[in-house]
């Protein structure tokens, strides 16, 4: 779970692909299946929350049961609720 101030910041904690929390998490479902949650809170614009969770998706393991190994949700996190709730 994070809480970052702004775009570049949640980019280059989640996406860095040596130190970044997506290359760590695909790298622990190989050795540990049992499913991951990734949770980013904060309010930042769509485009940036969208971009994490394709790279997310792109990086999924998946389960021989089937299903994914890694999930990713957003938690939009302001003091007005209106400008969280229409962030997505």
């Amino acid at each position: 779970m994070t809480m970052l101030p702004n775009s570049p910041a949640v980019k280059a904690v989640y996406l860095d692909p040596r130190t970044g929390i997506n290359a760590g998490v695909a790298t622990a479902t190989k050795a540990s299946p049992e499913k991951k949650i990734i949770m980013k809170c904060g309010t930042i614009e769509t485009a940036t929350i969208l971009y994490v969770a394709k790279a997310v998706a792109t990086s999924i393991q998946t389960k021989p049961s089937g299903g994914s190994s890694i999930s990713y949700t957003d938690a939009q996190v302001s003091k007005d609720p209106i400008r969280a709730k229409t962030t997505l």
